[in-house]
């Protein structure tokens, strides 16, 4: 039904990445998302990360609506930069306390 993956950020101890999100067509807009979300965010707070990351195309709209869904905010830090000469978006969300609550 879908796939994320989460490693933790080289460049700052205190970040992860969310990276590679994939939810099938087929089963779009029925909690996936968020549930795969849910999970890499409960792991990288069992980690120790502040801040869970990720970088999206400022045009794929759908993405940004749900990663916003999910806490995450558009940061200024410049993405990676893409064909073009466009940059991708960086959101962070802040993991806080709620996260760790029942992780194992």
């Amino acid at each position: 039904m879908g796939m994320a993956t989460g490693i933790p950020a080289t460049d700052q101890s205190d970040r992860a990445e969310l990276i590679s999100l994939w939810v099938d067509p087929a089963v779009r807009s029925r909690g996936v998302a968020t549930a795969l979300i849910t999970a890499i965010a409960r792991w990288a707070a069992g980690t120790g990360a502040a801040t869970l990351g990720l970088s999206v195309m400022a045009g794929n709209v759908p993405a940004r609506r749900t990663y916003e869904r999910n806490g995450f905010t558009v940061s200024d830090e410049p993405g990676g930069l893409l064909s073009g000469r466009q940059r991708e978006l960086v959101m962070l969300h802040d993991l806080g306390i709620g996260y760790c609550d029942g992780y194992v």
